[in-house]
């Protein structure tokens, strides 16, 4: 009895612990149309952690899919947060092309003219950091036939997309 009771004890405090700590993530595909010469960006935001943002943003309370003001503020604070950086240091252009609710998941599409070889930029992906100090943000990038993961957290900056030892591409 003793022993049960322990048992449901810790049980019962580790389901706390888990409900107690949130996680926040974003997850970014990018793919290179070399026939268009264009980097295509969809960008996964959880609604949940996308408002709180908007509100304080904005200043006031917002519904990402009714308030008029959400597309324009949303493309600056991406401008702001995913840039891609060329290696002169400029920065790409993002082009807001649209949004789409899926329940609780807003997918973002942004899309950035680009002529030249994509393992030459850089990336920042800081979206979020500002709000969530467990923020991660995970990207998947297709260039040819070349797949490249990232995965960014608070305090990262920019990162570069580089071969790992075993012939899959990731970030450094």
């Amino acid at each position: 009895m003793r022993k049960s009771l322990l048992i449901l004890t810790f049980m019962v405090a580790a389901a706390l612990h888990a409900f107690a700590h949130k996680y926040h993530t974003s997850l970014t595909r990018i793919d290179y149309n070399a026939a268009e010469k264009n980097l295509e960006v969809s960008i996964r935001l959880f609604v949940h952690d996308l408002t709180p943002m908007l509100e304080r943003r904005l200043k006031k309370q917002v519904d990402p899919a009714k308030t008029p003001e959400v597309d324009t503020e949303l493309a600056k604070y991406i401008a702001e947060n995913f840039v891609f950086r060329k290696s002169d240091e400029s920065n790409l252009q993002l082009k807001w092309v649209g949004k789409e609710f899926e329940n609780d998941v807003l997918f973002v599409f942004v899309e950035a003219p680009f002529e030249g070889d994509p393992l030459e930029l850089r990336l920042q992906n800081t979206i979020f950091f500002d709000y969530f100090e467990e923020q991660s943000n995970l990207v998947v990038a297709r260039f040819g036939g070349k797949k490249f993961d990232l995965a960014f957290r608070v305090g990262d900056k920019v990162k570069a997309f580089a071969a790992s030892e075993e012939g899959k591409k990731t970030a450094n």
